[in-house]
């Protein structure tokens, strides 16, 4: 099944196809107000599932550096358990990544709705207030005016950000992995370590990515007979 595809200057007849002509405006000005309201309600969330993530991304890493940092490595006298104890700290590790990537991808998906939104409350203003949110300030283009405000965008900043810690986290496993189990005395089996854990990262970065995309995706990409919603096309 083929999506629904509609351009921009056909999404106010789309809206009202069925609506008598009586009723038309109540329906842009409830439109608009529920874009309104949905806007901020995904905002609200965003920065609610950051300090969700910042929070437990903060406790992986300082129980990760706990546990390098003291003595539990040590003095242990059964070389099964020290092996045991080192595969711990891997995992925990991977537990950073995991959460590291799910924030990224939670990022990416936020910013769909965050732009669903603001596409509906940029198509409908015209008609009801007039370009509100299409009149801007005059931008400070100056970097070097560090007083001033700047254009940058907060939702950009916050994905790179959270990209980053995903890339930390994988290079800190490859690190441990190869001085916890004492692999860098040989070129060949730190290198092999390294391909080896960078491969296995990325087969599970896809993994996770295939099990976590939305409907919108399985959508769009084969037809679905479940969910059948009308797209707009913003390119």
């Amino acid at each position: 099944m083929q999506p629904n595809l509609i351009q921009q200057e056909e999404y106010i007849n789309h809206l009202l196809k069925d609506i008598p002509r009586e009723k038309q405006t109540e329906v842009l000005k409830e439109a608009y107000k529920n874009a309104l309201d949905t806007r901020k309600f995904e905002i609200d969330l965003y920065w609610k599932r950051a300090t969700y993530f910042w929070a437990f991304i903060a406790a992986i890493f300082l129980a990760t550096y706990s546990m390098l940092n003291s003595n539990f490595l040590l003095n242990e006298k059964d070389p099964s358990i020290t092996i045991l104890k080192k595969a711990l700290i891997i995992l925990i590790v991977l537990l950073g990544y995991l959460f590291s990537l799910g924030w990224y991808f939670v990022n990416r998906g936020s910013k769909v709705w965050q732009k669903n939104w603001e596409t509906h409350i940029d198509l409908l203003e015209n008609t009801l207030n007039g370009p509100l949110f299409k009149t801007l300030i005059k931008p400070n283009l100056n970097f070097w005016s560090l007083n001033s405000y700047y254009p940058f965008s907060v939702s950009k900043v916050n994905q790179f950000l959270s990209l980053c810690v995903t890339v930390f986290w994988a290079l800190l496993m490859n690190l441990l992995i190869v001085f916890l189990f004492k692999l860098q005395e040989e070129f060949c089996c730190w290198m092999l370590s390294i391909l080896t854990t960078s491969f296995a990262l990325f087969l599970f970065s896809f993994i996770y990515y295939k099990q976590t995309v939305s409907f919108m995706h399985k959508h769009w990409k084969k037809g679905s007979a479940y969910k059948n919603p009308t797209y707009i096309d913003i390119n």
